[in-house]
Order: C-alpha cells, then structure tokens, then sequence
C-alpha cells in the first residue's frame, strides 16, 4: 500500500469527511426518527399532527443551529473551516460546537494507524469504515440507549465485504455473524424468561453479529468478557446511572483488534 505524503493527506481528509458525516449523523437522525415516531403514533389514532419535518441525514442543507443560515461548502470543511473561522458561525457569530471538530479529529486518530500495517488499500479503507461504524454505534447508544438498524446493516456489510478478500475468513465471519447475534439472544432470552426482565436489547446482538462477521466467531468469547469488564469498572463509578453495552462492545472488539500488533 502507498504511503507517501500525498496518499496520507488524501487519505485523512477522507478520514475528517467521514467524522463530520458521522456529526451529521448524530445530530440529525434522533431528531428524524422521533419526528416519524411521533407522526406515526398520530397517524394510529387518527390524531392531527403538524410539526414542521426535521432536516433528514440524507436530506437538506447544513443550517448554522443558531441563525439558521444556510452553510456552504467553506463553511463545511472538516477542521479547517474551524480553525479559519476561529470556531464561530460566518452568518451569526455566535460559537460553534466543538463537537464536530472532536469527532473529526477522533476519527482520524483511530483509523490513521492502519497505514502502518502490511495490508492492501482495499483492506485498509474497509476496516477504516468498521472503525467509524463502531464510533458512530458507540456514541450514539451512549447518547440515546438504542443502536438504528441501518449502522448495524452497514458494520454487517463491510465486514462481510472484508471476509471475502480471504476466502479462508469467510467461513468464520459467518459463523462469528451467527454466533455473535446469537450469543446475545440466548443471554436475553434466558433473562426474560426466569426474570421477567430485558436485561439487553436486540440492537446489541446485532452489533455483536456485525462484530463477530468483521472478527471472526473466535473473537466473540473475548470481547464480550472484556467488555463485561469494562461495563462493571463503568458501573462502579456511575452507579445511578443506566449505561448501554454497546460502547463497551465496540470499544472492547477495537482493543480485540489491535492486541496482535502490539
């Protein structure tokens, strides 16, 4: 794989566009999802409901959240409209949350060490987009408590994409697939049943499906005992709080990924 200077500032500008998506992403799809849960409620009981749609992820220019200006392309740039804009709107003035800058800069940490390791582009870039998925599930569950369908779709079908570059992970992607998805259902089926408690949530089986497919079935053991640990010392400082599993999964299977090349 390319690793000159040219190819590494390609590439991280590439890393920086998918942090801010991910920005996007997290600030628009709660909002999205409450609107048509809300409209749908209405909907059943044939109750009139008029609020004014949400901008949708895939729909809709970026607006400053203040003045409600519309942004363009060089108010937009990851990092760099920051900084040249000393963190402030170009419309309003008024402070921009460092939220986007930090998520950006995040998502470059994580993924640029991959262009240290002997491993072709295609390989690089597919496991680049399974670190951002894992980042995105992971503050987003951390946030709201619910994992969407569509990140745990799109961790599934990279990291199938990714076993089929070996013919010899395919196999253990699906059965890491299969077993992580049920791994997780037999533990909340079985709560459910002697407890009469949901102590997990399906979204995390997913996830532990999609991570199983990307690590493979014999991962699957590992990380969830390193993420149960993890959850416990998280417990342990945070009491009165509800936590999700899901942040501990993915952190546990970036750690489970890395730990060969230490």
């Amino acid at each position: 794989m390319p690793n000159d200077v040219l190819f590494i500032a390609l590439f991280s500008i590439f890393l920086l566009c998918i942090g801010s998506l991910i920005s996007a992403f997290l600030f628009r799809w709660p909002t999205w999802c409450e609107f048509h849960w809300k409209k749908e409620a209405h909907d059943i009981l044939e109750l009139d409901f008029n609020e004014t749609p949400p901008l949708s992820f895939t729909h809709g220019r970026s607006q400053c959240p203040q003045c409600h200006n519309t942004l363009s392309i060089l108010d937009l740039l990851p990092v760099f409209s920051y900084l040249f804009l000393s963190g402030k709107c170009r419309h309003c003035k008024k402070p921009i949350g460092r939220t986007y800058l930090i998520l950006e800069l995040i998502t470059l940490t994580m993924c640029l060490p991959l262009l240290f390791l002997e491993v072709s582009l295609t390989y690089t870039i597919l496991t680049s987009l399974i670190f951002c998925c894992l980042l995105c599930i992971s503050l987003f569950d951390f946030q709201h408590q619910w994992i969407p369908d569509e990140l745990n779709g799109l961790l599934i079908f990279f990291s199938l994409i990714l076993a089929l570059q070996s013919e010899s992970s395919v196999t253990l992607s699906v059965y890491g697939l299969l077993f992580g998805y049920g791994g997780i259902y037999l533990i909340r089926l079985i709560y459910l049943n002697i407890k009469k408690i949901e102590i997990i949530g399906l979204g995390d089986a997913k996830l532990l499906a999609g991570i199983g497919a990307w690590l493979g079935v014999g991962a699957i053991s590992y990380i969830l005992f390193l993420a149960s640990v993890l959850g416990l010392i998280a417990f342990l400082f945070h009491r009165n709080r509800q936590t999700a599993f899901g942040p501990y999964l993915c952190i546990a299977s970036y750690f489970y990924f890395w730990y060969p090349f230490l």
